[in-house]
């Protein structure tokens, strides 16, 4: 007996849920791939700055011993003094600051908590819990320890803005050509690009300006070196209003109201406080450069933040973090448990500059620079 035939269906195609589900994985995947690319370019930008900024540095101290500024007494700070090798006090070398636009912008008193003729731009009596945008700071009372903000000057003037812009910003493009045959690499060339009748050689760029320079001089006891730092910013946040019409971002004073560590070469802990209307925005990477007067003398060291501890407290209009900095040896001279002692003429105070990629910190002869 035959059992009777049994009707097998033919599929011809998959159903509106099938469908749905696909795309829906798809979407899925297709979200994580987006979620990592920020990051990858973040990754990728940190590798060129990291790559970049040394041989900015090393370029820039070559200059100086190229040129010799201070030797021949062509810098000037923007009150309208020449310094020279035997001025022994602190100076920041910022062409492009002090020359901006086009002309010299001279300092002058602004009745506020800044003061453009100083790094970090501050009144050297501002106090750091005070809003500097509204708060006259006092007339009289220890001075903090600042820098003379300076530029370049020759036998016409200060240098303008445009030749101030070519002498500090690098040139952080790779230079590079491109063969008429795709299917061989390109190639990187080394120096200047160069011009051609029919315009710029094919392939090359001219630079962008993203990385450009201060360097920061801080003379050591006896007057004979100085301790100079060339701090290499990507995309610097520049101010060029006096007073500004809201607080900055570039530049950011803080007080240091504890220090824990800072022996043998390994950095410390520093807990760092300002208004809260003077932004933190430190992350990991940061630098920072800790000031104070120590035996009538000022001094300077920058420091990397290496890290954080949260995000800033804010009680009664002041924000505290905790940081961990590496760096050398720093006496705060503070109480045993690491707190600010009552002796406010040797405090610390923390600058926080926005954007800066490099810090390369050697040891010159003032007569070199």
């Amino acid at each position: 007996m035959r059992s009777p035939p049994i009707k097998q269906s033919i599929r011809r195609a998959v159903t509106l849920v099938e469908v749905i589900f696909a795309i829906g994985v798809i979407l899925i995947g297709l979200l994580g791939l987006l979620s990592i690319l920020p990051l990858a370019g973040n990754r990728s930008q940190d590798s060129i700055s990291l790559s970049t900024g040394p041989q900015v540095a090393n370029r820039v101290l070559a200059e100086l011993k190229s040129n010799r500024f201070l030797s021949k007494g062509q810098l000037i700070t923007m009150t309208g003094v020449n310094l020279s090798v035997d001025s022994n006090v602190s100076f920041c070398i910022d062409p492009i600051f002090v020359s901006d636009p086009l002309t010299v912008k001279p300092a002058r008193v602004t009745n506020v908590g800044y003061f453009s003729g100083n790094f970090p731009f501050y009144d050297a009596r501002h106090d750091p819990s005070k809003d500097p945008i509204s708060t006259r700071p006092p007339s009289t009372g220890v001075g903090q320890p600042r820098m003379n903000r300076v530029g370049i000057n020759d036998s016409i003037g200060v240098v303008p803005g445009t030749v101030a812009r070519v002498f500090s910003e690098n040139r952080d493009d790779l230079i590079n050509t491109r063969p008429d045959d795709r299917s061989v690499p390109v190639r990187l060339s080394a120096g200047e690009i160069q011009p051609i009748s029919t315009g710029l050689e094919y392939g090359k760029r001219i630079p962008s300006g993203e990385f450009s320079w201060i360097v920061t001089v801080n003379p050591l006891r006896g007057g004979v070196y100085a301790s100079v730092a060339v701090v290499v910013m990507r995309n610097r946040t520049m101010e060029l209003d006096f007073p500004p019409l809201k607080n900055t971002i570039g530049e950011r004073l803080a007080s240091v109201t504890y220090a824990q560590g800072f022996r043998g070469g390994a950095g410390g802990i520093v807990h760092l406080e300002a208004n809260q209307k003077t932004e933190s925005n430190l992350v990991p990477g940061d630098w920072v450069m800790l000031s104070k007067k120590e035996n009538g003398q000022e001094k300077h060291h920058w420091y990397r933040v290496v890290g954080l501890d949260g995000e800033p407290e804010i009680e009664r209009g002041i924000w505290r973090h905790r940081v961990l900095l590496d760096g050398p040896d720093w006496s705060f001279g503070y109480n045993t448990d690491g707190s600010v002692d009552s002796n406010i003429v040797d405090n610390t105070f923390a600058t926080l500059v926005s954007g800066v990629v490099c810090v390369t910190e050697t040891v010159l002869k003032l007569s070199e620079i």
